[in-house]
């Protein structure tokens, strides 16, 4: 009973206002509570230990600094609709925390997990992925997932104890010699949905000659009709999506401002193909939407290999819908290799291809 006290934090003192109080009711462990800013110090040495799995953790691009004060959304991401940080005291003092964010589509993301090394075993990890699955059953969400280096041992051991399984595997995608492993646990059951979906790859468009042209505000009508095509397998894409995605564009191309560049493939007649290129820490690009024939694709993927040359990038990565064959297939002629088959991340009963080149 004295120790169950000492860890006790009052209720009005737990969390912050960003947490619905509906949220807040169904957390279960009296030691989890909101991130503070007195939390700082002691999270910021924590995780320097990522730079072993991490390029990008120098002091001058903090991960914590991204993290902190985005609870109210973040605003520069495509995909993520809020953030929620927990921490996990104990004796009074900060022993642990987790990221949460929530996806459009109906799917979270946890990341990062981070424990302290020296109360290992006092069960903080797990307590925290627990809140993780209480914060997301009581927000309807579908699955959580999760990406960490197969160099954690700890973390993935925490994933794998928890029922997550492995659905992917990126080589050398944050840190050479790396492999980031992308984590599943579906909270809900599974979908099955009959038929395929419209390709990406449009291979019936006839087109003149080719120009690569970076996107603003003069090519949304077309982005919107490309978007249209995503929303087979993404819940969630309105036209707020398509306005965040190029108001990226006006951002620094980094990975910490999470600016972006759209590739627009036109003939005489328009715009034929489209691309968004955004950086990552620790260097890949991910390309996605990604639309066009074959050769707009080409011609947009060899454009983007120049600004990632220029901008230290090291590889490329994106989704396939696993029905959409010829677009896999011609990928794969151009030498990008398939990387696992991920189950429902934006829709129910879509599963993504993920797929990589080294360039």
């Amino acid at each position: 009973m004295g120790e169950r006290l000492q860890n006790y934090i009052p209720e009005s003192q737990r969390f912050s206002d960003s947490v619905p109080t509906e949220l807040t009711k169904v957390i279960t462990d009296s030691r989890i509570r909101s991130y503070r800013d007195s939390d700082y110090q002691s999270l910021s040495i924590w995780m320097k230990d990522l730079s072993k799995f991490y390029d990008g953790h120098d002091e001058n691009n903090k991960l914590l600094d991204q993290l902190i004060g985005a609870e109210k959304a973040d605003k520069a991401g495509f995909f993520t609709k809020n953030k929620f940080m927990f921490v996990c005291e104990v004796d009074n003092e900060p022993a642990g925390m987790i990221c949460l964010n929530c996806k459009r589509g109906g799917s979270t993301k946890i990341g990062p997990v981070i424990v302290n090394s020296e109360v290992r075993g006092q069960g903080v990890g797990s307590s925290l992925i627990n809140v993780a699955e209480e914060i997301a059953t009581a927000s309807d969400t579908r699955k959580l997932y999760a990406t960490t280096s197969h160099l954690n041992g700890h973390i993935n051991h925490l994933f794998e104890k928890a029922g997550y399984k492995i659905e992917a595997e990126f080589p050398d995608q944050y840190k050479k010699g790396s492999i980031e492993l992308i984590w599943g646990k579906h909270l809900t059951n599974l979908i099955e949905v009959n038929g395929k979906v419209q390709s990406v790859l449009n291979k019936n468009e006839v087109i003149g000659d080719l120009k690569i042209d970076i996107a603003h505000n003069e090519y949304l009508d077309f982005i919107l009709k490309i978007n249209e095509v995503y929303q087979q397998w993404h819940d969630d894409l309105g036209n707020d999506f398509v306005q965040g995605m190029i108001a990226g564009t006006e951002r620094e191309l980094s990975f910490q401002n999470k600016g972006k560049i759209i590739f627009i493939a036109k003939d005489e007649d328009g715009g034929k193909g489209m691309m968004t290129f955004t950086p990552k820490r620790g260097g890949p690009v991910k390309l996605y939407p990604l639309y066009g024939n074959s050769q707009a694709q080409k011609n947009m993927i060899e454009n983007a290999k120049i600004f990632a040359k220029n901008n230290n990038n090291h590889k490329f990565y994106t989704f396939v819908h696993v029905s959409d064959v010829d677009q896999i297939e011609f990928l794969e002629s151009i030498g990008f290799s398939r990387r696992g088959v991920i189950e429902s991340p934006y829709k129910p009963g879509h599963d993504l291809v993920p797929l990589d080149i080294n360039i």
